[in-house]
């Protein structure tokens, strides 16, 4: 059977199961929890080498990191939506490392843009940087 209809009817297994168990613990989102538990079993599944999908499951994982990033981004302050850039880029390296290897330039560039991005939150107010500290925030409003 194809992984990817392997992945499919597992999700909506999994989605079923949470959908029902929703009655006992409203706060989930059934569909993140099914894609999530979905990819971390395929994962355990490719470490231990009984899975090399990668693809497929790099595709789930970047489904929760678009998830986090959006309840993350609901829950904090306007004003912290400032990191929304260096947050997204951290997640993409965590994911990269989990599927491929820990690449120390990306931690790195990935450092700096979140002491860059500290810098213009800090000095946000300064004339210099208003201009670009509210692009930054007003980029991915909701339209």
């Amino acid at each position: 059977m194809e992984t990817i209809l392997v992945s499919l009817l597992s999700i909506t297994a999994l989605f079923l199961m949470f959908l029902f168990l929703k009655n006992y613990a409203s706060r989930i989102c059934a569909i993140c929890l099914a894609v999530s538990v979905t990819w971390i079993i395929l994962l355990v599944l490719f470490w231990q080498g009984y899975f090399g999908d990668k693809v497929l499951i790099g595709l789930l994982i970047g489904q929760s990191i678009v998830g986090i990033y959006y309840l993350l981004e609901q829950k904090v302050s306007e004003r912290m939506t400032i990191f929304r850039l260096p947050f997204l880029l951290s997640l993409m390296v965590a994911a990269y490392t989990l599927l491929e290897k820990f690449v120390m330039p990306a931690v790195i560039f990935v450092s700096i843009l979140w002491v860059l991005f500290g810098v213009i939150y800090i000095f946000r107010t300064h004339p210099a940087l208003r201009a670009w500290a509210t692009k930054i925030m007003e980029c991915c409003k909701r339209w």
